[in-house]
């Protein structure tokens, strides 16, 4: 009777096997043997139910890989970017981007145009068996207002090869080119200003420059404007001079014109 009453002081209902084990096992604590025993049973409910909740996780990545896409292209480009290319085997293979579902046809038409001609305008004299080229690309901004992209050719030479960028960037309103020429305003402040922040910039790295030269290549990234160029015929990487938006927006143009009528 003795263990009998203990067991009902501790635990309100437990099974016979348990109360006489655990009475067993020490009677000098009577109370901290029903505690130890309700702690443990529920540890084994909880480990079968991990077991059986694991196997949806694996199903989890395919939907990753198919939903978010369809956003992303809907809210924030509202169009799509496909790749392309024109190979002749054994001489050259250039990849260059498409679009598909912009909201204007003539103007995707020139949009997709100019992305095609400034790709196959790597296509070098020097191209051939002997030298093969292959161009890919990069898109380095693309949102509502602009698309950037650089393409990058390896040309094969006789003691290795040789790495050729070519940049394209393209307001997205007026489906036109934005240039060196074209990129700053047609004010003298503007002018002074930005020169004076890309000179800077240039000497940062270096280099002692007023203003960005026609021969310099250019590209938009989604927070900087980056200039650049070899510093040699013997140099092997390109030299970048970064400006970030933030510092030039005062300066440089936001309207590009109209679409061209032909």
């Amino acid at each position: 009777m003795k263990y009998y009453l203990r067991s009902i002081l501790a635990v309100g209902m437990i099974t016979t096997f348990i109360f006489t084990t655990g009475c067993q096992k020490d009677e000098s604590k009577p109370i901290q043997t029903p505690v130890e025993v309700e702690v443990s049973q529920p540890e084994k409910p909880q480990e079968e139910e991990s077991k059986t909740t694991s196997p949806p996780v694996e199903t989890q990545p395919e939907e990753s890989e198919i939903t978010p896409p369809k956003t992303e292209l809907a809210n924030d480009y509202q169009y799509e970017l496909t790749t392309s290319s024109s190979t002749e085997e054994g001489i050259y293979t250039i990849e260059y981007p498409v679009m598909k579902g912009l909201a204007g046809e003539l103007t995707q038409d020139y949009i997709n145009q100019s992305l095609k001609n400034a790709a196959m305008s790597m296509l070098l004299p020097d191209v051939s068996v002997e030298n093969p080229l292959v161009v890919t690309y990069e898109i380095k901004r693309q949102d509502k207002k602009y698309l950037s992209v650089l393409y990058k050719g390896l040309l094969t030479w006789e003691n290795g090869a040789i790495e050729i960028w070519n940049p394209i960037t393209i307001d997205m309103h007026s489906s036109n080119l934005i240039l060196n020429e074209n990129l700053v305003k047609d004010d003298l402040k503007s002018k002074t200003e930005f020169n004076h922040i890309f000179s800077e910039a240039a000497l940062q790295m270096g280099f002692e420059f007023e203003s960005p030269e026609d021969w310099m290549g250019m590209y938009f990234t989604d927070d900087e404007i980056v200039f650049y160029f070899m510093e040699n015929d013997f140099a092997t990487n390109y030299t970048l001079i970064q400006i970030p938006f933030s510092r030039v927006m005062d300066y440089i143009n936001i309207d590009f014109d109209t679409h061209p009528t032909n």
